[in-house]
């Protein structure tokens, strides 16, 4: 038995925090992100700060359909990145990073949301 993690798991609350008052100074509508993990005390602090300089930044998200299956293998080593286009919203060759998917077996089709 790993008595330190034990004890670690026995803990009620454990959290990371980072934060930025101009955020809040700039959208006093924003809202606190909470994320669960099951981090330790110097992970969880380095994803917080990595979460809040990516989140802080306004962006917008695009919800595309594909007619292809993405799997988790595709995934392996770091997550897609893609060049959109988008005559609709005046959008050309905007870099952006994949934030989820969603695959339907029966259709072969798969959702993804992208964000700039």
């Amino acid at each position: 038995m790993d008595y330190e993690r034990a004890a670690f798991v026995q803990q009620e609350y454990r959290f990371a925090t980072s934060e930025d008052l101009s955020v809040l100074a700039n959208y006093p509508n924003a809202v606190e992100r909470i994320f669960n993990t099951q981090l330790n005390s110097t992970d969880a602090t380095a994803l917080a700060s990595s979460l809040l300089d990516t989140l802080k930044v306004p962006a917008t998200i695009y919800e595309v359909e594909l007619d292809s299956m993405i799997m988790s293998d595709d995934l392996a080593g770091s997550l897609p990145r893609y060049n959109a286009t988008f005559p609709a919203f005046n959008v050309t060759n905007k870099p952006t990073k994949l934030i989820s998917l969603e695959t339907d077996f029966l259709s072969q089709r798969t959702t993804i949301r992208v964000r700039t």
